[in-house]
């Protein structure tokens, strides 16, 4: 009987046509009316394929390529020590140069000390949040305060050491002054357009001409194009090519120029993507605080983040706790002389650099304390360090009887850190 006699229909769910590769057998039919074989269909098998040939000459140029592997990976870990340890076998990070924010609760949440040079830092929130406030008290932090950097030549600088680059045209030297500034070493310039700032902060930090370069605004940047037209270019706006470009050349050059380089930013609503119009364009939420529709993305973010996000190091969010009162001569009103504001830390990628490591058994305690300071209509920001220690002395359920700084800080360093 024949293998192919009456099970054809069932041969293309067994097997498949292959002439040419070595490793498939031959199925051959004997038919009745002659005995020669006719190749029909070739099966998939292990019939005719031959044994493993082990090639000792294969062999041979294998250990010889794993040879040479190991004798350029041997070099190479002679150059470069770090390359053969683990993660869990370093013993300490580099220790990245700092200068005191002054609040010295937001220094230890930190966990290096402080607002750190060669890095970007972020200070974004609403309007009116004290972030130019802020900003020009870290000015004034390094005006008086020595940078902790070895690398750092202290001569390059100019007495111009801080640089100012106010894009909103609200820069106020009386108020500055009240907060610390030195106006005769703070250099403010107000460009035009974006390219003219970043072009400044650029040759700047190739100079090394400056401690630290704030830009307050990034969100009032708007680019050449779009300042010489008649209408803003949509499309180039919402892609922020022009901001990419800029951070990608800045990033760069700020590792080794020896400046602090600090932004200040709105928020903004992000825009709804599952909301679009009949048009094919997507919306955004009108009302974010009323609309409860789930389909709307009302997430508040920092303008740009997406684009800023990868360039920035640490990210501070501001955010106003309360408003300051205070009784008029008759007891019987109430003024607002100020307001409380909060910082969050939203994005530290600086913190593996912590010289120590905080004590489990007031880590919850200090994870929950959100460092704060206050801002005077009248005198700006004032006695900032002392108020904060004694806050979070008490946080921290310290003792205190002492008002002396230095004194708080070495009770705080003794319990918070190993």
């Amino acid at each position: 009987m024949s293998l192919f006699s009456n099970n054809h229909k069932l041969l293309p769910k067994l097997y498949y046509r292959c002439y040419s590769n070595p490793y498939y057998s031959t199925i051959s039919s004997n038919s009745n009316n002659n005995n020669t074989s006719k190749r029909i269909f070739t099966v998939k098998g292990t019939i005719n394929k031959p044994p493993f040939n082990s090639d000792s000459n294969n062999n041979s140029t294998n250990n010889r390529k794993l040879l040479k592997k190991r004798k350029k990976r041997a070099e190479f870990e002679k150059e470069y020590e770090s390359y053969g340890q683990s993660w869990y076998d370093f013993k300490e990070f580099e220790k990245i140069p700092t200068v005191s924010s002054g609040i010295y609760s937001l220094d230890y949440k930190l966990g290096i000390g402080g607002i750190p040079l060669n890095h970007i830092t972020e200070i974004y929130g609403d309007s009116s949040n004290g972030k130019s406030t802020l900003s020009m008290f870290l000015a004034s932090r390094f005006q008086n305060q020595q940078l902790n950097s070895d690398d750092h030549d202290s001569t390059n600088n100019n007495n111009n050491n801080v640089l100012y680059i106010d894009t909103e045209n609200s820069f106020n030297t009386e108020w500055s002054e009240k907060i610390g500034v030195d106006s005769s070493k703070c250099l403010v310039i107000q460009p035009q357009c974006a390219e003219d700032a970043f072009s400044i902060i650029e040759n700047s930090l190739i100079q090394q001409r400056f401690k630290v370069i704030i830009l307050d605004s990034v969100s009032s940047l708007i680019p050449y194009e779009d300042l010489s037209s008649l209408y803003i270019n949509d499309k180039s706006y919402t892609n922020f090519n022009w901001l990419q470009k800029s951070l990608e050349r800045i990033s760069k050059i700020i590792r080794k120029s020896g400046t602090s380089l600090i932004f200040t930013n709105q928020t903004r609503y992000s825009i709804s993507s599952n909301n679009n119009n009949n048009n094919g364009t997507t919306s955004i939420n009108q009302d974010p605080y009323k609309n409860n529709n789930n389909n709307i993305n009302s997430e508040l973010t920092s303008f740009g983040n997406s684009i800023l996000s990868p360039f920035i190091d640490i990210g501070l969010e501001l955010k106003r706790d309360r408003y300051l009162v205070e009784l008029s001569n008759n007891q019987q009103q109430q003024n607002i002389v100020g307001i409380k504001c909060q910082v969050l830390i939203k994005k530290n990628n600086l913190f593996i650099h912590s010289d120590s490591m905080l004590n489990s058994n007031y880590l919850k305690l200090f994870n929950q304390w959100t460092p704060t300071f206050d801002i005077h209509f009248k005198n700006g920001i004032n006695n900032i360090n002392s108020d904060d220690f004694k806050l979070l002395a008490q946080e921290l359920n310290l003792p205190t009887t002492t008002t002396n700084v230095n004194e708080i800080d070495k009770l705080i360093k003794s319990k918070l850190f190993k």
